[in-house]
């Protein structure tokens, strides 16, 4: 063999080696990353919704003499979702025949009266406020109590600017 065809062999073996068994590289055949999968988060992380009744024997009320039992029905909602908390009561106190909503004679007319009746609410939003990134100074200040306090600051551990 002369040195021409011994080199043509060997450049020919070389580019043979770089190639897969059947075909060139494409893109299809480089490994991927694994998708990560969305989390379904729900509208609401929390969400409480509660009737109650209650029923109060000995209660008072002012200008009335004496006890009166009262019925007390109340409603609360409390939620938590991605913009805040908010939070609804809302309380009505039935009383008994010791506590009328109109006293029987003052109102011409009246025969008999409807016992008092009370309503009572609360209605609180929060909205979660982003977060704050504080500045950080990038030059030592001259003035000698901005010296000090960031001498303090590097003796606690903390970076000094």
């Amino acid at each position: 063999m002369s040195l021409r065809s011994s080199t043509l062999a060997a450049a020919l073996l070389s580019f043979s080696a770089l190639l897969p068994a059947g075909s060139a590289a494409v893109a299809a055949d480089m490994p991927v990353k694994a998708v990560k999968p969305i989390i379904d988060v729900p509208f609401f992380m929390v969400n409480d919704n509660r009737i109650t009744y209650s029923y109060q024997f000995t209660a008072t009320d002012p200008g009335v003499p004496g006890k009166t039992a009262k019925q007390v029905y109340s409603f609360t909602h409390f939620d938590v979702w991605a913009y805040g908390t908010n939070f609804f009561t809302i309380d009505m106190l039935k009383s008994d025949h010791n506590d009328p909503a109109v006293p029987c004679g003052l109102v011409a007319g009246v025969t008999g009266s409807a016992v008092a009746t009370e309503f009572y609410g609360l209605v609180r939003c929060r909205r979660r406020r982003p977060r704050r990134r504080h500045r950080v100074l990038r030059s030592v200040p001259q003035h000698p109590r901005l010296q000090r306090t960031l001498q303090h600051q590097a003796v606690l551990g903390r970076p000094a600017a």
